[in-house]
Formats: C-alpha cells, sequence, structure tokens
C-alpha cells in the first residue's frame, strides 16, 4: 500500500511539474513579422493567430494571398494583428477592412478563354471553379457574379 501511495505521489508531484508555467512556449518565441527584400519586391511574413500570412509588396502595392490587392491600411491593420500586445478589439478591425474589398460581399470574376485547352480539360476547369464559388458562397456571404461587357465598362 505504501509503495502505491509513494508512486502516485511520484506521478503527481511529475504531472504538476510538467504543467509549470515557466515552460518555454516555441510559438511566444517565434517572430510576428519579418521582411525579405527582393530585386524589385517585398515579401512580409506576419504570424498572426498562430499561423503564418504572407503579403507581397511590389512597386507600393500590396498583394494579400498573391491574388488580393490589399490597401496601405489593411496591411497596417495586418501588422498590428501579428503583435502580440493588439486587443481582440483591434484585432477584429481587419474584418470590417477586408469586407470592404468586396461591396455588398460579391466579387465580380471573369474566366479565362478556354485558349489551347481540350474542350474536356476547360469543362473540368469551369466545373472546378463553379464548385469552388458554390462551396465558399455557402459557408459565408459573399456572392460570386460573371462580370459582364456592361459591367466592365461600367467599372473601368
Amino acid at each position: 500500500m505504501k509503495s502505491k501511495l509513494l508512486f502516485l505521489s511520484v506521478c503527481l508531484v511529475l504531472a504538476l511539474n510538467s504543467c509549470r508555467s515557466d515552460i518555454e512556449n516555441p510559438q511566444a518565441d517565434s517572430i510576428e513579422h519579418t521582411t525579405t527584400n527582393l530585386d524589385n519586391a517585398k515579401i512580409h511574413k506576419l504570424l498572426i493567430d498562430g499561423k503564418y500570412t504572407y503579403v507581397n509588396e511590389v512597386n507600393g502595392e500590396y498583394f494579400y494571398a498573391d491574388d488580393i490587392t490589399i490597401s496601405p491600411e489593411q496591411f497596417n491593420v495586418l501588422q498590428k494583428q501579428a503583435n502580440p500586445g493588439t486587443s481582440t478589439a483591434e484585432k477584429s478591425t481587419i474584418v470590417s477592412s477586408f469586407i470592404k474589398t468586396w461591396p455588398n460581399a460579391t466579387v465580380y470574376y471573369t474566366l479565362p478563354s478556354q485558349g489551347s485547352l481540350s474542350t474536356q480539360n476547360y469543362n473540368t476547369f469551369l466545373t472546378n471553379i463553379n464548385k469552388a464559388f458554390d462551396m465558399i458562397s455557402s459557408q459565408t456571404s459573399v456572392q460570386f457574379v460573371e462580370r459582364t461587357t456592361w459591367m466592365a465598362k461600367k467599372q473601368s
């Protein structure tokens, strides 16, 4: 009985020591923002909520996820999100800032022409694009609308 009690005591001490708050947290020690300079561009690597986000800066323009243009103000908000001292209220402003990118949560798009793709490959491409649009629309308030000639002239 004494050996079982001693064994349980040792296990309890080990368990309590393994949960100490002074154990290093590798994520807490990670760098929140780094910038790599290339010939004509900068790549900003931001650690936001434990995940890395990359923003490419080319000639003063910022590209999020390689193809979404964001304003300098939106980039500054992303930088604030990478700062662990930024409050939750401040971090939530990025959502409203990005929503302004697509007024009324509507994304207008134009699909590329078939080009040199076979009809079967082009149809597969169209099917996959439409499935992606449907999936995003079903889980968010974003709607995708194919741009018409009239809309393209109006937007120009």
